[in-house]
């Protein structure tokens, strides 16, 4: 898979999929309660995820929908998680 592969490029050791269907990932209660899970389960030192606010990228590539929800699902999750 391509992320396995992108994450050995930067030493990653482990990659950890949440099983939502490609395409269809919504910012929703259920999916941030996954996500939360597992940051507080790895205890990551940088969680890496798509930039929410671009739609598209120099004039060639568009920001997939679900790609713009996983980028909001980890921003609007931060501040809670360091709290905690």
């Amino acid at each position: 898979m391509e992320q396995r592969a992108a994450a050995a490029v930067i030493g990653v050791k482990e990659v950890t999929f949440l099983h939502y269907h490609d395409g269809e990932l919504v910012n929703s209660p259920e999916v941030r309660r996954d996500i939360v899970r597992e940051i507080r389960r790895l205890k990551p030192d940088v969680v890496v995820t798509a930039d929410p606010t671009v739609y598209f990228r120099m004039n060639s590539y568009i920001n997939h929908a679900d790609h713009r929800a996983a980028g909001a699902l980890r921003s609007t999750r931060s501040f809670r998680l360091r709290a905690t």
